[in-house]
């Protein structure tokens, strides 16, 4: 097998704290890549997620067996349960099979150049060869 490598982007200064660095360049929580289990990739709150390292903790269960889905599923959900109020959060992850999952606390999203709106987190998937897809992650 190859290598594989984890990359994000951030929102920029609107919405962090001041003097905050932001979630999004922190291997663990924004992205985190494991040439051994795969890469995962986190989006949400900047201040809450950093408290979980959530990119981390889904290759990590992936490492330890879990199925790609079960492991974004799991660290969302005992985010969801740790934090104990509504935040947003959304993780996507590939294994070293190129099998992919995607878990959210979003309920929904819209587009703002389409004005498409999704139910449920919307995230892109593409193969070689294959048209590019964009499948929906409904709402833990």
């Amino acid at each position: 097998m190859g290598n594989i490598a984890a990359g994000v982007s951030t929102s920029g200064p609107p919405f962090k704290t001041p003097g905050r660095v932001g979630d999004s360049p922190l291997p663990g929580c924004g992205l985190y890549a494991d040439n051994k289990a795969g890469a995962a990739a986190a989006t949400g709150q900047g201040d809450i997620m950093m408290r979980y390292c959530p990119s981390y903790e889904v290759v990590r269960l992936m490492r330890e067996g879990l199925a790609v889905q079960d492991a974004c599923d799991r660290v969302v959900f005992d985010m969801k349960e740790q934090h104990g109020e509504p935040f947003e959060v959304a993780i996507i992850a590939l294994n070293m099979k190129g099998e992919f999952g995607a878990s959210s606390l979003i309920k929904g999203w819209k587009d703002a150049v389409t004005n498409k709106e999704y139910d449920g987190f919307p995230y892109a998937v593409w193969r070689v060869g294959q048209t590019p897809a964009v499948l929906t992650r409904k709402c833990l």
